[in-house]
């Protein structure tokens, strides 16, 4: 890789340089925690899929858990085996996610991006600053360590391999990313599809060697999501769209808020779940879907007008009309193939970034040649803002998890590994992946597009209601007994969430306010095991034998 020329003369390794400072960064920002705790620290959405991982090195965690067993099943195998040389070496799983898993998702995007960008026949430092770019307007993903995390790369690489005519690797990535994260293979798939076609129609005939390109991203795909397939298949069947419509935690304000009030808002400015636009941040109607317009045609003229080949141009129509195309038919035939707005996520935002990097790097050449300056300067002075920005940015970040209460944390993994857990507190979400222990029921860990998973689910909030509501009696003990729930966790200030609790499951309304911890606080104080801060870890069985006296 080139860039700016060092004192040396010799050009500087800028993409390595970032991706170094990047891990620096993630290192010192949760490396002495990890080392101190591994059990401390992890990823927002870890706690989907990399907390359940640690039973790969030690099975007698989750016992009998059909939240591990579901989430297991939604986890594609190649992430998995990204995790096994910390079980070979004797790593912590958590710790090696944030240390090399996340890492290597960076260094895989720098790459797959910067032979993106070669297609476009850049000078070095302009096209290392589009990279870095384009890194910063994904970062939250790619930096995760999370199948989604591999998402951006999987498209460009594709879409380089393809236009790179290069069949073996095309194959191989093909292959690959579709057993890390399939969404991501479909949408590069599609792409490549699409892609051949706006070819052919140029030349006004079928090329062999794109026909033979999609013949092969087609078989590899087949192949690599077949394990996925099966293994989701085993959860059971999905909800459909009509049928989702009708359950309170897809509703507004539920714990997966897909549908809205408004049509308009749903399918254009939740991208997150439903809709399609990049951002929405002046709420649905025209000033979005204009700001949106205005941005794709600032590329697609800046493409033009730079003389960059045709073939870039015609990948990023191809990955838009791919998005558009498989959010349709998400939303007609597979509802959670996975929900709607995550292929317009991986289509349309990438190109919506695309875009603005692009309109970023070419302003730089513009003020250039326009100041008669060196543009080698100007993008070395760039490079090294992002450098600093990565350094200060990376620190405190909002995608990982704490442990708001490791005294307790500490508590739960003194127990049993078939120890439960349950309570209305947010760090209840958080117990498997920071104590190893069981939730009875979690709002976070609803992930509800499974029915027999989402039936079960609800039953046990079912249960929960019952037994905070009370009144505590010989048939609530038989419940509790039932339920196997060992500890309950009392929060003083998860008021704030309970009315999503509320809108997802009704049958909880209430159910804290006029707890049967409200009307025996001896028991309560009796039976408190540890506590801190705002929280308090109750003995079931002492809380039912007090309260029964």
């Amino acid at each position: 890789m080139t860039g700016s020329a060092g004192s040396n003369g010799r050009p500087l390794p800028w993409l390595p340089i970032f991706w170094g400072v990047l891990v620096l960064a993630q290192i010192t920002s949760c490396g002495p925690e990890l080392w101190h705790n591994p059990w401390s620290i992890i990823q927002d959405d870890g706690r989907h899929f990399v907390a359940w991982l640690r039973q790969m090195s030690d099975p007698a965690l989750f016992p009998d858990d059909p939240i591990a067993t579901y989430f297991l099943a939604l986890t594609p195998e190649l992430f998995k085996a990204l995790h096994l040389p910390a079980v070979w070496l004797g790593i912590d799983v958590g710790a090696w996610n944030l240390l090399v898993v996340s890492p290597l998702s960076i260094a895989l995007f720098l790459a797959a991006a910067n032979t993106f960008a070669a297609r476009m026949q850049l000078a070095g430092p302009e096209r290392h600053a589009l990279v870095l770019l384009l890194l910063a307007a994904v970062y939250s993903d790619v930096t995760s360590g999370l199948p989604r995390g591999f998402g951006p790369t999987i498209i460009l690489g594709l879409l380089g391999l393809f236009m790179a005519r290069r069949r073996i690797a095309l194959g191989i990535a093909m292959a690959a990313g579709a057993n890390i994260y399939p969404i991501a293979a479909l949408v590069g798939g599609g792409a490549i599809g699409f892609n051949a076609v706006l070819r052919s129609m140029s030349v006004r005939r079928i090329d062999r060697n794109d026909a033979i390109l999609v013949l092969i991203a087609a078989a590899a795909g087949i192949v690599g999501l077949s394990p996925f397939l099966a293994s989701t298949d085993g959860a059971g069947a999905t909800f459909t769209l009509a049928e989702a419509r009708n359950i309170p935690i897809f509703g507004p304000g539920g714990r997966t808020s897909f549908f809205r009030d408004s049509w308009v808002d749903m399918l254009l400015c939740s991208s997150q779940r439903s809709g399609l636009l990049p951002t929405c941040a002046g709420g649905p109607g025209w000033p979005p879907l204009v700001l949106t317009a205005a941005v794709f045609i600032m590329g697609a003229l800046l493409l033009r007008r730079r003389d960059v080949p045709r073939d870039v141009g015609t990948a990023l129509i191809s990955l838009v009309l791919s998005g558009l195309v498989l959010t349709a038919l998400a939303y007609v035939f597979a509802f959670k193939g996975h929900l709607p707005g995550r292929y317009s996520r991986l289509s349309l935002e990438q190109v919506y970034a695309f875009s603005w990097v692009f309109a970023v790097t070419s302003g730089v050449v513009w003020a250039a040649r326009r100041r008669g300056l060196a543009e080698r300067r100007l993008f070395s002075g760039l490079v090294v803002v992002l450098l600093a920005a990565a350094l200060v940015g990376t620190r405190p970040s909002a995608e990982f998890i704490r442990d708001p209460a490791p005294l307790i944390s500490a508590a739960l993994r003194s127990q049993p590994p078939e120890t439960v857990v349950v309570g209305f507190s947010r760090y209840v979400d958080s117990v498997p992946a920071l104590t190893g222990r069981k939730v009875f029921a979690s709002l976070e860990l609803t992930v509800p597009y499974k029915k027999p998973y989402y039936y079960r689910i609800e039953q046990k909030m079912a249960d929960m209601g019952a037994l905070y509501r009370g009144p505590v009696s010989s048939g609530w003990r038989a419940l509790l007994d039932r339920s196997g729930i060992d500890f309950f966790i009392l929060d003083s200030e998860a008021s704030a969430r309970a009315r999503q609790w509320y809108v997802s499951f009704p049958v909880l309304k209430g159910s804290r306010e006029q707890s049967v911890f409200v009307s025996n606080p001896d028991a309560v104080r009796s039976c408190t095991f540890e506590a801190q801060g705002s929280l308090k870890m109750i003995s079931a069985s002492c809380f039912a034998d007090r309260a029964l006296e």
